[in-house]
């Protein structure tokens, strides 16, 4: 009989020194492909059409010049690294806050952040599952869709800042204490 999945259960399996190394390594250099990748984009970069393009017409806008230079290619590649990105910032960054709570000896009643990370996750498949959309075929962008896809990165950059943030309080917190 297996034991229940508990947040309680996952901050002791994946509060793990290795697991945070491996996935942060891991994530890191996917990061750094993403950001080197997108660099002849320019203007606007992919931060700026994921959290201020409300309209189809932005889009339609941004693929049409994208296309005239040549990097519609580029943009679209990047999708495929994205694809992944998700997996590996949400099990870094479970494994650290996992990590920090337990050498900050936080409550198990603060469990619920370890969650965090694979909620912005979710959210960052969705928005990429859009974009995904709206390249394979351009009739399909439409203002509602766009939104959405907005409010999905909204959503996953909030939820990033807010467990960014609990991770700096809970590593200030943790390494004022003896281990």
């Amino acid at each position: 009989m297996s034991a229940a999945l508990s947040l309680s259960r996952i901050r002791s399996n994946v509060g793990v020194p290795w697991l945070a190394w491996v996935s942060g390594i891991v994530w890191a250099v996917s990061q750094t492909a993403l950001a080197v990748l997108t660099i002849p984009l320019g203007s606007p970069g992919v931060f700026e059409v994921q959290c201020t393009f409300f309209t189809a017409s932005q889009y339609l806008r941004h693929f049409g010049d994208l296309e005239a230079r040549g990097l519609l290619g580029v943009y679209r590649s990047h999708l495929f690294i994205d694809g992944a990105h998700p997996l590996w910032y949400a099990v870094f960054a479970t494994s650290l806050l996992a990590l920090l709570a337990n050498r900050a000896r936080v409550t198990p009643r603060w469990d619920w952040i370890l969650a965090l990370p694979v909620a912005s996750g979710l959210f960052d498949v969705l928005e990429n599952s859009i974009q995904r959309v709206f390249l394979s075929d351009r009739a399909a962008i439409t203002d509602g869709l766009a939104t959405i896809g907005t409010l999905c990165s909204l959503a996953k950059w909030t939820l990033v800042a807010f467990y960014i943030g609990t991770a700096i309080a809970w590593a200030a917190r943790g390494f004022r204490r003896p281990a």
